[in-house]
Parts: structure tokens; sequence; C-alpha cells
């Protein structure tokens, strides 16, 4: 498989999207754990929302934390789709890119449901997060694109 140079704009183009994403929501993440956590001031090194956020009390900054996952979430989802999809123009590697995504959504789904009745949410929160680290970060979209190029090749 060999990219155009039209396809090699595009996909920097999306990847930029993809890392700019990442940047937004880390740092709106880390900003709203600061607040929560009773900090003056967060690692994150910026404060575009510290003015608002910091008005907002215990449950609704939760809210908002949760409100921002139901948010990124398809939005990561869908630009993995469109990068693959782009990519290599074949429907399997779009659908075992919707597969991936639609499995760790499950889990996620599963695990919260299970633990927050039981009264577990608070142990399985560190999993929880660290598994939404990775899907909101470039690695699922690196991992799957390398993967997929690799298959291609062949």
């Amino acid at each position: 498989m060999t990219l155009s140079t039209k396809q090699k704009i595009q996909l920097a183009f999306w990847l930029i999207v993809v890392l700019s994403l990442t940047y937004i929501r880390e740092n709106l993440a880390i900003e709203i754990n600061a607040i929560i956590d009773g900090y003056d001031y967060n690692r994150a090194g910026f404060y575009w929302f510290q003015r608002w956020l910091g008005t907002l009390d215990f449950r609704q900054l939760t809210m908002v934390k949760w409100g921002l996952v139901g948010v990124f979430y398809p939005v990561f989802t869908l630009l993995a789709i469109l990068i693959i999809h782009h990519s290599f123009h074949q429907k399997n590697y779009t659908h075992t890119t919707l597969y991936f995504y639609s499995i760790i959504l499950l889990v996620l789904i599963l695990v919260t449901a299970v633990a927050y009745p039981l009264g577990y949410f608070d142990a399985v929160y560190f999993f929880l997060r660290k598994l939404l680290g990775f899907v909101f970060s470039p690695l699922p979209v690196f991992m799957l694109w390398l993967a997929f190029y690799s298959f291609s090749r062949d």
C-alpha cells in the first residue's frame, strides 16, 4: 500500500486533530481534578476554564467530568474510524476499528454497572480512568493504523 501525497497530508491533518483533542481533553480533566482535590493550581499549566469551573460544586464538577467523557468518546471513535477508512478504504478495517472501540465501551459500561450498585466504584475507578486515558490518547489510532498497514502490505 502506498499513500499519495494528498493522503499523507490528510493523515497528518487528522493526526494533528487527534493530538490537539488529546491535549485539550487531558488538560480539562487535570483542571477539573485539581479543583475537586482542592488545589489552588493544577499540573496542566493552563487555566482556560478555571473561572467557570471554580464556581461549580463537587457534584457539578463530577457531572461535567463524565459529560466530557460522553462527548469525547464518540469524537475519538469517529476520528479513528475516519482516519482508518480514509487511509485504507477497506470496510473490514473500518468495522474492526468500530468493534475495537465498541468492545472497550462495553467493558467500561459493564464494569461500572456492576461496581457502582455494589459500592465498589471507587475500587474500579483507577482501572476505568486508565482505560479511558488509553482511548483518549492517540495510541489506539496509531496501533490500529500500524496493524492495518502491515496487513495491507502482505
